[in-house]
Order: structure tokens, then C-alpha cells, then sequence
């Protein structure tokens, strides 16, 4: 009985052993496959990178390099377009809802009526004053947002210089540490615009502009014009009038 009991245990044994075996080589199956599903859709996701930054580039080109105005049926929103020189890109009515121009020289720039909702315009700057941008133009000589939608717009730490915003929405906007100098506000929604620490200075004009519950601690503005500006609600801690 012993020989037949050692034998039906052996087998039994084996059985197992071959069923832990299997089961070890479907798990390692499964952690192989799944690492190659990572690792191809990291390539994907590399390739989809690589093909975005090349068609950026390829569209900065081709725009600084023929002077191609877009228009309002484009869309390009969510594109980045940081640390570029976008100088005299006409952009009007374009839709660059949650684009990145973080760091860019927007000098001359276009944005006539464009879509600019939750777009990053962080430490963006105009560096040319206006009457030099169109020299041989009839267009108004300066950097435009007017009629732009700009509502929850990042504008924190930008430095612009005669730039017309006339009719933008400006809603719910961060206009922190921002620098305007001869800007134009008029007819313009700064509804709960975060405007703390800004400078306003060298005549900005702020014509009829809502800037009901806008936020104003620390902001200057100096030699700006307020005519029917309404200021319904702000929170001014030291702001100052000059």
C-alpha cells in the first residue's frame, strides 16, 4: 500500500506544482502585457508631444515668416505657445480657450475678439510702444484685446505698454503684479478681477468699466481716468490714486 500511496501523492503533487506553475506564468503574462500597454502608450504619449511641438513650431514659423492672419473659423485651443516671439501675429476671433503663452513677447500682436478663457499669460510682455508696431499700416498701432473673451485669464506678473482692452471681458481674471502703462479699459467687465499689487500708470484710461467686488489691495494707479467706472463692493486696502 505504501509504493500506491507514494504514487497517488507524487501525482497529486505534481498536479499541483503544474497548476502553481500555470497560474505564475499567467500572472507574469499579465504583468508583461500590461507593462508593454504602459510602455506604449508613454511612446504614444512622447509621439503626440513630439508632433504638437514640431506643428507649433511649424505654425510660429510660418506666421512670423509670411505674416498669415488666422481666422475666426480656427481653432487652437490648449496650444503652447511660451517663451515665443509672437510679434505682429494677427489672431483675431481664434479660439486659444486654456492656451499657454507664458513668458511671450506678444508685441503688435492681434487679438481682436479672440477667445481667451483660462489661457496663461504669465510674465508675458509688450516690449514695443504704440505707433511702432504698423508702420506701414492702417491698424491701430499697439497690441489689441478689444472685444476679447478673457474671463478667468492669467495675467499675473505680465508687463504690457499701450494695449487696448476696450470692450474685453475680463471676468474673474488674475491680474496680480500686473504693469500697464497708457492701456485703455473702457467699456470693460473686470467683474471679481484679482487686480492686488498691480500699477496702472501713465494715463490708463478706465471708462465705464464694471469692477464690481474686484479685488484692489496695494494696486496704483496714477494719472488713470475713472469716468462711470462702477466700484460697487471692492476690497481696496491701501490703494492708491495718484
Amino acid at each position: 500500500m505504501v509504493p500506491i500511496t507514494i504514487a497517488v501523492y507524487t501525482f497529486i503533487q505534481n498536479d499541483n506544482d503544474q497548476a502553481i506553475a500555470l497560474v505564475n506564468r499567467e500572472k507574469d503574462l499579465e504583468i508583461a502585457q500590461n507593462q508593454r500597454a504602459q510602455d506604449l502608450k508613454i511612446a504614444e504619449d512622447q509621439q503626440k508631444a513630439n508632433i504638437l511641438a514640431a506643428y507649433e513650431s511649424f505654425l510660429i514659423g510660418h506666421l512670423n515668416r509670411y505674416g498669415m492672419t488666422l481666422n475666426g473659423k480656427t481653432d487652437l485651443s490648449e496650444i503652447s505657445l511660451t517663451y515665443r516671439v509672437l510679434k505682429y501675429l494677427s489672431l483675431p476671433k481664434v479660439n486659444l480657450t486654456r492656451s499657454l503663452f507664458a513668458h511671450a513677447d506678444l508685441s503688435c500682436v492681434n487679438f481682436y475678439s479672440t477667445i481667451l478663457i483660462d489661457s496663461d499669460f504669465t510674465y508675458t510682455s509688450i516690449v514695443t510702444i504704440k505707433n511702432h508696431c504698423f508702420l506701414k499700416s492702417d491698424q491701430l498701432n499697439r497690441t489689441i484685446f478689444a472685444e476679447a473673451i478673457m474671463n478667468n485669464i492669467n495675467l499675473c506678473h505680465a508687463d504690457f505698454i499701450g494695449t487696448d482692452f476696450t470692450k474685453a471681458s475680463l471676468i474673474c481674471a488674475n491680474i496680480s503684479y500686473f504693469v500697464c502703462l497708457e492701456c485703455l479699459f473702457v467699456h470693460k467687465n473686470m467683474f471679481r478681477a484679482d487686480l492686488n499689487f498691480s500699477r496702472m500708470t501713465m494715463y490708463c484710461n478706465f471708462q465705464m468699466i464694471n469692477l464690481t467686488e474686484a479685488i484692489l489691495p496695494s494696486v496704483l494707479f496714477r494719472k488713470a481716468t475713472f469716468i462711470d467706472t462702477i466700484f460697487t463692493r471692492i476690497q481696496t486696502i491701501e490703494v492708491q490714486f495718484k
